[in-house]
């Protein structure tokens, strides 16, 4: 976790690669490291060790927010992913387990959200995703997600993991 992102040698240089999703990714992050972001959401970093200097290999980020869409079975305490990002040297890395870096440090986000929930049960997460990012929604989906297709044309799905689900 990192306590003060703003100037964090792990958010530094962080880059998905180019791409108009990656550069939301990118745009969102670099917000944070000079703090310029509206939200200071709670920021799990996954760095690679195994070289003589630490290097980012994926960043998740979240915050309290009730989803634009209310459910029925929607809480108070919902949870909004506000970025994930996997560096541009990891996105075909695969960890031990056959797992996604992408998928490990959002795995690492609902295990934090989970521990910090007063009512000791994990609340309701959601997030936007594009339409057509099918890596990003297929990894949503193998935590618990469904994908929710956009209410407008021109906007972005999102992802939704109702609350209770088993992590």
């Amino acid at each position: 976790m990192i306590e003060r992102a703003q100037g964090s040698p792990e958010l530094e240089g962080f880059s998905c690669g180019q791409g108009e999703h990656e550069d939301a990714v990118d745009g969102l992050v670099q917000n944070q490291y000079t703090g310029t972001a509206k939200h200071q959401p709670s920021i799990l970093v996954m760095q690679d060790i195994s070289a003589q200097s630490p290097r980012t290999m994926g960043v998740v980020a979240w915050r309290p927010e009730r989803s634009k869409l209310r459910f029925p079975w929607a809480r108070t305490d919902e949870q909004y992913v506000h970025v994930i990002g996997v560096s541009r040297d990891y996105r075909e890395h695969w960890l031990d387990g056959g797992v996604t870096v992408g998928r490990t440090v959002l795995n690492g986000a609902l295990h934090r959200i989970a521990n910090a929930s007063s009512s000791g049960r994990i609340p309701s997460i959601w997030a936007f995703v594009a339409p057509e990012n099918e890596r990003s929604r297929r990894m949503f989906a193998l935590e618990g997600f469904e994908y929710h297709r956009p209410i407008r044309r021109g906007t972005d799905g999102f992802v939704y993991r109702p609350p209770g689900l088993p992590l």
